[in-house]
């Protein structure tokens, strides 16, 4: 709901949204397996086993609920294929590769049981995590407009390409996404510089 508020004007017209996102979630969601960078796919997986494991829930149900946090990326996937003219499959492929590269599913997963100690403190969270969505967006918006995704060997070679052209600014995010993943506490300061450091590659892409 929140993704939808920020995106879409007012008033929102639930039968034009279903018409612009449903047939892409639904595609994304029926190719998700092979859409998954390997990563992602056991983070899924390992989640259905301990669904179905630890709390009984059926096969089928369990299956569905370990594909959300993927599929929470998906209008947005939606959207920036959308505003480059690609296919909605080829966008997802990009997303989901960065996002496992900066180990996205993860930090977000963390960060939003991150316990704060005031108000203010929740608050200045959700803003990061909110930060780290869009940068997400951004990212892959400037990967896809800029290089030929058109097949999955082209949307991996153009990530490689990606990766080399700002390997400088890409070394310390990764570092700091290794820190932020294996910390048994996630820092909120760490989170803060992770989220601005990804803010400086992004201008750098711009300019």
């Amino acid at each position: 709901i929140k993704w939808i508020t920020a995106y879409n004007s007012f008033p929102l017209n639930y039968t034009e949204l279903l018409k612009l996102y449903g047939k892409g979630i639904q595609s994304i969601r029926s190719n998700l397996k092979t859409l998954l960078p390997d990563g992602m796919k056991d983070a899924t997986q390992t989640r259905l086993d301990h669904l179905v494991q630890a709390h009984h829930v059926p096969n089928k149900l369990a299956g569905k609920l370990s594909e959300l946090p993927a599929l929470l990326l998906s209008c947005d996937i939606i959207r920036v294929a959308k505003n480059c003219s690609q296919d909605v499959k080829n966008v997802a492929r990009v997303y989901y590769n960065i996002a496992e590269r900066f180990q996205f599913e993860t930090i977000f997963s963390r960060a939003e049981d991150m316990a704060m100690d005031t108000h203010w403190g929740q608050d200045a969270r959700d803003g990061v995590v909110d930060d780290l969505y869009r940068s997400l967006s951004d990212i892959a918006f400037h990967v896809v407009k800029n290089y030929n995704i058109r097949s999955e060997a082209q949307a991996k070679q153009s990530l490689e390409t990606w990766g080399d052209t700002y390997s400088a600014l890409i070394r310390p995010i990764d570092q700091l996404a290794d820190e932020l993943i294996h910390r048994d506490q996630l820092d909120f300061e760490i989170l803060a510089l992770f989220s601005q450091k990804i803010r400086h590659l992004i201008t750098e892409q711009q300019s």
